[in-house]
């Protein structure tokens, strides 16, 4: 249990929060927590890595008229960086790790 809140607080660390849980204590607010908690502590008693799901991450349009080039840009570079350092933070807590799945529905916009 103690090994999955320092993982869930690593987590909190980098949430943004509507308006109305700006005084959550992190860690000491269960409405927040006990979901997640529960998911993390599960996947550390399996010891598999801990998933997470991001959803609508933004992709890159297909649409040449929408973007510069095929490539990623720096907005996207920098978030799968960000994405990647949390990975790699949880690694060093739980030698399992973390992955994440980036959920897109860009191509359903473009």
């Amino acid at each position: 249990l103690e090994l999955g809140k320092a993982v869930l607080e690593k987590i909190l660390n980098y949430r943004r929060m509507p308006d109305e849980h700006k005084n959550c204590k992190g860690l000491s607010c269960k409405s927040c927590t006990a979901i997640h908690l529960t998911k993390i502590v599960s996947a550390i008693r399996e010891e598999k890595p801990i998933t997470f799901v991001l959803p609508a991450f933004p992709g890159k349009s297909p649409n040449t008229e929408k973007v510069l080039g095929i490539l990623p840009d720096y907005a996207e570079i920098l978030s799968l960086q960000f994405l990647n350092d949390l990975c790699e933070q949880i690694k060093k807590l739980y030698s399992p790790g973390a992955k994440i799945i980036l959920c897109s529905d860009g191509r359903v916009f473009s």
